[in-house]
């Protein structure tokens, strides 16, 4: 069999985007065991993810730990959550394949340069050396929009593209995971 180690860093809007996709792949192909994890903090920053993962204070936010929804392995019925957990007790956790990150929904259309690229690029660098006998691939969930009416969650939604698109362009990540642009399709029906 094939195996493939998924670990999510994120908030609640990566809880919904990945919570059931275990599930829905297990009958996909008998051949490949998936295990998922999920590190979550409420309303995270990426910033708030770059203080855990390299446990030390950056700027105002110091490490906190997380909720780990650990893991889904194929056969499983439902997730199993242990709450306090160290960042580097889920990387060490398994040997992740994949490590995927977002910014909270309230940063996700900010400035790029102040926002994600300061954060992005030193939890890159971090799983680079973590990681170094094994080469992971790391993604960005394409977060779902904010705002009260259907302009603003429009107008949010345009803005939380483009640092996606700029964090495809800029960073090492691999892939996207377009959350955000299926939830603001389900609005615009």
């Amino acid at each position: 069999k094939k195996s493939l180690k998924i670990l999510y860093f994120g908030n609640s809007f990566t809880q919904d985007s990945v919570g059931y996709m275990p599930f829905i792949l297990k009958g996909l192909d008998k051949n490949i065991e998936l295990t998922v994890g999920i590190a979550y903090t409420g309303g995270a920053s990426l910033q708030r993810h770059c203080a855990n993962i390299l446990n030390q204070a950056i700027s105002d936010v110091s490490p906190s730990n997380y909720t780990y929804y650990n893991k889904y392995t194929n056969g499983a019925e439902k997730w199993i959550s242990s709450s306090n957990v160290s960042a580097a007790t889920i990387l060490a956790d398994e040997e992740w394949d994949v490590v995927t990150f977002q910014q909270s929904s309230d940063l996700a259309a900010s400035e790029f340069n102040t926002y994600i690229a300061p954060y992005i690029y030193k939890i890159e660098h971090y799983l680079s050396s973590y990681f170094h006998t094994k080469p992971i691939k790391t993604g960005w969930l394409l977060t779902q929009s904010r705002g009260n009416d259907s302009e603003s969650r429009l107008s949010n939604y345009n803005g939380v593209a483009v640092t996606a698109r700029k964090v495809m362009e800029l960073t090492s990540c691999a892939f996207l995971i377009p959350y955000g642009t299926a939830v603001q399709n389900l609005r615009s029906i």
